[in-house]
């Protein structure tokens, strides 16, 4: 449910965004998974599957079991990551002559300078409060679960 609480500050965003660019989510579940959680969601960008291409191996947010456990799961593009098979990330492309070129990546603690959730609690006097022992985030829960 973590991508998900990132993707519901990107639909506020969306209407500002649409005339200057072209944004999209993209995800490993099928398309009628996606379309059946978009519409549940009421995000009003385009969601797309990655299910059967190599997109979020080659941008270095997937991986197999195997390389998990192994430790050769790299994410951030020197970082072990231990948390599962899939990890978050956000990429920038620029289509110049019909050529596409990759712009910017940003993953883990990147990300959080593009949430407006964190961005007015860590300008709060406790912060996100995420103390306690607790694993970061403990307190995100699905939109709909507040």
């Amino acid at each position: 449910h973590h991508c998900s609480f990132f993707l519901d500050g990107f639909n506020g965003i969306y209407p500002h965004l649409k005339p200057r660019l072209n944004f999209c989510a993209i995800a490993l579940a099928s398309p009628e998974d996606l379309k059946k959680v978009k519409t549940k969601k009421g995000w009003s960008f385009p969601c797309l599957s990655a299910r059967k291409n190599s997109f979020q191996r080659d941008f270095g947010v997937n991986w197999t079991k195997e390389e998990v456990e192994k430790g050769t799961a790299i994410y951030n593009y020197n970082k072990s990551w231990s948390y599962g098979t899939n990890a978050p990330g956000i990429s920038i492309f620029k289509k110049v002559d019909g050529k596409v070129y990759h712009t910017y990546s940003t993953y883990a603690a990147g990300l959080a300078d593009l949430n407006a959730t964190f961005a007015i609690l860590d300008i709060t006097p406790s912060g996100r409060n995420e103390t306690g022992g607790r694993n970061n985030m403990w307190w995100i829960k699905q939109s709909e679960g507040y």
